[in-house]
């Protein structure tokens, strides 16, 4: 009989690709949720998480209920002043990082025990320049000024 802790991380063949939670996290300020949920959910795997199955429905119901968000937000402002519309883009920007939050805590959990096992890290700054890269492809890719407003905000 071996002791195993119940948290332990068990990871898979993903975990050559594990990163830092903190990357992700970065991510999410600098780049916006749409590069940053996946990537988290990803990482959630790769190192295995014990928790990957809430951090995956965090980031699921983050991003479906940002859109619906940035739906009730746009059409919110319509009937509102335009001084008011600086503060509903704070309200979004809680959103997303109300979910980022919690799913980074879960995670850096996991990641610590993932690590303090002799778990192997991806240099975070490589995967930081990936993510960077993503994203600039996804702003080059799409043409943010022809969709609907509540679409391209929620994008961000």
């Amino acid at each position: 009989m071996t002791y195993r802790i119940i948290d332990e991380p068990a990871p898979g063949g993903l975990s050559r690709y594990a990163v830092s939670p903190d990357m992700p996290l970065l991510g999410v300020i600098l780049f916006g949720s749409v590069v940053t949920w996946p990537w988290l959910a990803f990482n959630s795997f790769a190192i295995g998480s014990a928790s990957k199955d809430k951090e995956c429905w965090l980031c699921a119901v983050g991003a479906f209920g940002g859109f619906a968000l940035a739906f009730g937000l746009v059409t919110l402002a319509e009937h509102l002043p335009v001084w008011v519309h600086p503060y509903l883009a704070l309200v979004y920007l809680a959103w997303k990082l109300g979910f980022t939050y919690p799913i980074y805590f879960l995670q850096s959990r996991s990641f610590e025990l993932y690590e303090f096992h002799g778990g192997c890290v991806v240099r975070n700054r490589v995967a930081f320049l990936f993510a960077l890269f993503v994203y600039v492809a996804i702003r080059v890719a799409i043409p943010y000024s022809e969709l609907p407003d509540w679409v391209a905000l929620g994008l961000k």
